[in-house]
């Protein structure tokens, strides 16, 4: 059985402690990778990385759009990453 990351990118066009927006890039464009799920997400983590943003549930700013989608959609295991953090990998 395969495992699919499902998500979306949030910006504050207005600048910081502007709300958060949904934007439309789709992360359903990117190709099952269970190293980069691992090494972010802590999922399916066969190469034993120490994740970078593991079980963080959804962020308290959460725009209210991804909120919705994700109690719609009943996905489960949410948790987040920031850019900065993303930037920081080796």
């Amino acid at each position: 059985m395969s495992t699919a990351i499902w998500g979306g990118v949030e910006i504050r066009p207005h600048g910081p402690g502007s709300p958060w927006e949904l934007t439309d890039i789709s992360l359903r464009e990117i190709p099952t990778n269970y190293e980069a799920f691992g090494l972010l997400f802590g999922v399916r983590n066969y190469a034993g990385f120490e994740p970078v943003a593991p079980g963080r549930g959804l962020p308290d700013d959460v725009s209210a759009n991804l909120r919705a989608r994700h109690l719609t959609d009943r996905h489960h295991d949410p948790t987040w990453v920031s850019w900065a953090e993303v930037a920081r990998i080796d």
